[in-house]
């Protein structure tokens, strides 16, 4: 059995947390798109429509402790 992928895991999981984020956006580069995955330029259009529906109050948005406390409700039953 070839140990090099697993010795290389363990290396890399000693770096620091920046090395490893750059090292995983180059794995994840690396890997090519999906046929079926949006593009770069079509996840900034979404980004860019979601910030203008938050702008014009299009939507109602929920603070974050509201939202873990319905988590931890429907968990909790």
């Amino acid at each position: 059995m070839n140990t090099q992928p697993e010795e290389l895991l363990t290396a890399v999981l000693s770096l620091g947390e920046m090395e490893r984020a750059s090292i995983a956006a180059a794995l994840l580069q690396s890997l090519g798109s999906h046929p079926n995955s949006p593009s770069d330029a079509e996840w900034e259009a979404e980004i860019r429509r979601r910030v203008e529906s938050i702008d014009h109050n299009e939507v109602v948005l929920t603070p974050w402790n509201e939202v873990m406390n319905s988590l931890r409700e429907r968990r909790n039953g």
